[in-house]
């Protein structure tokens, strides 16, 4: 019966410790999101990575862009983009970059109805 009981908590932590790490592997590492209720253009730094935050907003184009200038983390570009009764929301660009590939970029004017405005900018850095 001791056997018995000493086994079950054995399978019991094993099954714990394994929980955890897959819990642990889930998560994006080092994610960290910075979000600017404005649009004015900024660099960004999460230790050795900087990253340009810049918009376009005209006639035909609201959108968030982010590339990186230099370090080793990549980065999504967010966007917060209106209604016209002034609802707003946060999206994050499908588009994952690290420095020299390009800019992540995320378009509030193909959004539905979240298409009146952009009114911030972010990005997610991980």
């Amino acid at each position: 019966m001791r056997n018995l009981k000493s086994r079950a908590r054995r399978i019991v932590v094993v099954t714990g410790g394994v929980l955890a790490i897959l819990g642990a592997a889930a998560l994006p590492a080092n994610a960290s999101v910075h979000d600017y209720n404005n649009i004015n253009n900024r660099d960004v730094s999460d230790g050795s990575t900087v990253v340009h935050l810049y918009h376009k907003v005209d006639a035909d184009h609201l959108a968030s862009y982010a590339y990186v200038k230099s370090g080793s983390k990549g980065v999504q570009a967010r966007a917060k983009c209106a209604r016209r009764n002034g609802e707003t929301h946060w999206y994050e660009s499908t588009i994952y970059v690290k420095a020299g590939g390009g800019s992540s970029h995320y378009d509030c004017d193909n959004n539905g109805t979240f298409n009146y405005a952009l009114v911030g900018m972010g990005v997610d850095i991980h």
